[in-house]
C-alpha cells in the first residue's frame, strides 16, 4: 500500500477534492466519516497467563469496532487539497469474570477486573486526488496522526491481579489510498482504506465518508 500512495501522491500531489469539470474547485468543505477499525496485537496480559485458577474466567474483545471521524478541508484545485480531523475510534476490552449460582438456580456474572483500549485522535492530511470521470476520482492521502491513548492491562502481585493503567500521547504517520463518487457539485461520498499506529499497535483503518462543499 505504501508503494501505491507514493506513487499516486508523485503524480497527484498532496490533497483531496471533489472532482467536477469546467469548474474553478477551490472551496472549503466539511463532512463526517465512520470507520471500521482495526488493531492489530493488543495485548492486555503481556506477563500472566490468562488461563487463570477457577472460579475466574478471563474474556477480551480485541476485534475490529466501529468509529467515526468529524472533519473540515480545503480545496485548491480538482488535484491538491488539506484537512484536519478528529476521531473518536473504538474501544477494545478485557474483562475477569466470576459466574455466581445463585440459590433460584440462575447464574450471576460478577466482574471483578477489567480494563480497556481507548484512543481519541487528531489528524492533519494531504490529500491528492486524480479524475478518472466527471464523478469519479481516486485518492491518496498522508499525513500526521496525534494520538491521545489510554491502555489498562492486567498484571498480578503477590496480593493478586491488579490493573495498571498506562497513557500514551504521540503522532505516526498516516497513509491511505482510496476513491470518491461526486453526487453534484456540492456533495461528494470517499472511501478510503487507511494505515497508522496508536501507541506503536499497527492499526487499519476502513473509513466511508461524506464531504459538502461550503
Amino acid at each position: 500500500m505504501n508503494i501505491l500512495v507514493s506513487t499516486l501522491l508523485s503524480v497527484c500531489a498532496v490533497s483531496s477534492s471533489f472532482v467536477f469539470s469546467n469548474e474553478t474547485n477551490t472551496f472549503s468543505y466539511m463532512g463526517i466519516s465512520v470507520q471500521n477499525v482495526n488493531f492489530e496485537n493488543v495485548n492486555f496480559t503481556p506477563s500472566l497467563d490468562t488461563n487463570l485458577q477457577e472460579p475466574l474466567k478471563y474474556q477480551e474483545d480485541t476485534s475490529s469496532g466501529m468509529g467515526a471521524r468529524i472533519f473540515i478541508g480545503q480545496n485548491f484545485n480538482e488535484f491538491i487539497a488539506i484537512e484536519t480531523g478528529f476521531s473518536m475510534l473504538p474501544k477494545s476490552d478485557f474483562k475477569v469474570i466470576e459466574d455466581i449460582t445463585k440459590t433460584d438456580g440462575t447464574t450471576e456474572v460478577k466482574v471483578h477486573h477489567k480494563g480497556e483500549f481507548s484512543t481519541l485522535s487528531l489528524d492533519f492530511r494531504a490529500i491528492g486526488s486524480y479524475p478518472i470521470t466527471d464523478n469519479i476520482f481516486l485518492r491518496a492521502q498522508l499525513g500526521a496522526y496525534a494520538f491521545d491513548n489510554q491502555f489498562e492491562t492486567l498484571t498480578q502481585n503477590v496480593d493478586g491481579l491488579l490493573i495498571v493503567n498506562e497513557k500514551d500521547r504521540g503522532v505516526s504517520l498516516l497513509s491511505g489510498i482510496g476513491f470518491g463518487y461526486g453526487f453534484s457539485k456540492n456533495i461528494a461520498m470517499t472511501l478510503d482504506l487507511e494505515n497508522t499506529k496508536v501507541a506503536d499497535i499497527s492499526t487499519k483503518i476502513i473509513s466511508l465518508g461524506i464531504m459538502i462543499r461550503l
